[in-house]
């Protein structure tokens, strides 16, 4: 970094050049940075990008570029509010010395879809890195495709949500995302409804029929499903031939039982010495019981329904 050098040797946008005035540093500022992340490997510098792009991750990705968002730690320094911007000069600059789709390529039947996606997520970004993430479920297989999709479609967040964490989003990554969970959702079947799925369904001549038979396979293993419990899951036959998307009827409903009135009363106590003797299982613990909350699911109703629910989860482990 210079204080005296305002130029950039390397040609940087005005828009970002500006940016950098703004932030109160010089033109050249970031140079050694860019002519550093040139020499990046593709993957790494996408991933890079993507993780600067949301708050809880923008620290991490900035190392990788032997930066920081923290004054007076170590690393070249890059102003919170410059962040977004620096992103996307890296991108530009990265892309024109010979790297052009390092962000990922886009398959020519998907070329309409991802552009008009691309278009409502006005963040390239963001936008390959869904569309890959989409790519990477579908790869998954028919019955991880289905699941996704119908959940993606879902009107309940806590299911849309879901379908978001099936995309391999982390909580905070799936977060940022609610507000375009329609766009994702039509890019995605769009992107089904490409595909020819006859060789996932030799043994399914009459149509795709993933998790189809749970409840059944279940009760074969002694898994009782408790009445609370609606699990609807057959599909519809269908020919998946005909630009059609299979959808899996899965409706997920839990009831809490009736409160114990000396609940309170009986419940043992576990003391600070247990808790220091069994730390590291604690310690998980509390991070799972945030996750949860996060995702809408208070513990009480978690634990009144834990039976049923380890039982759904056993059944759909095995299926996969």
């Amino acid at each position: 970094m210079s204080a005296t050098v305002n130029k950039s040797v390397y040609k940087i946008r005005t828009k970002f050049k500006r940016q950098l005035e703004a932030a109160g540093l010089s033109a050249d500022a970031l140079d050694s940075v860019i002519f550093d992340s040139k020499k990046l490997e593709e993957w790494k510098m996408a991933s890079a990008l993507w993780k600067m792009s949301f708050q809880e991750s923008m620290e991490e990705g900035l190392n990788v570029l032997g930066c920081t968002s923290v004054e007076k730690a170590t690393g070249i320094f890059v102003p919170e509010s410059l962040v977004k911007g620096f992103r996307n000069e890296l991108r530009s600059a990265y892309s024109s010395n010979g790297h052009k789709n390092f962000l990922g390529s886009v398959n020519p039947e998907h070329e309409e879809y991802f552009k008009e996606f691309s278009k409502k997520m006005k963040d390239e970004v963001l936008s390959m890195g869904i569309y890959n993430r989409i790519n990477r479920v579908i790869e998954d297989g028919a019955e991880a495709a289905a699941r996704c999709n119908y959940l993606l479609h879902s009107s309940k967040e806590n299911q849309f949500f879901g379908g978001l964490r099936s995309l391999h989003l982390q909580i905070f990554e799936a977060s940022a995302f609610k507000d375009k969970v329609v766009d994702i959702a039509k890019l995605f079947e769009q992107m089904m409804n490409t595909l020819d799925w006859s060789d996932c369904m030799k043994d399914e001549p009459k149509g795709w029929h993933p998790l189809e038979g749970l409840g059944k396979m279940l009760e074969e293993r002694g898994m009782e499903i408790p009445a609370q419990y609606e699990i609807p899951v057959a599909i519809p036959e269908q020919n998946v031939n005909k630009a059609t998307t299979p959808s899996v009827t899965v409706e997920r409903q839990i009831t809490k039982e009736s409160e114990k009135a000396n609940k309170q009363e009986t419940a043992r106590r576990i003391t600070a010495t247990e808790v220091f003797e069994h730390l590291d299982v604690f310690r998980e613990f509390v991070n799972v019981s945030e996750e949860l909350a996060r995702a809408g699911f208070g513990l009480e109703e978690v634990s009144d329904n834990l039976e049923g629910i380890r039982n759904i989860v056993k059944g759909c482990d095995a299926l996969s």
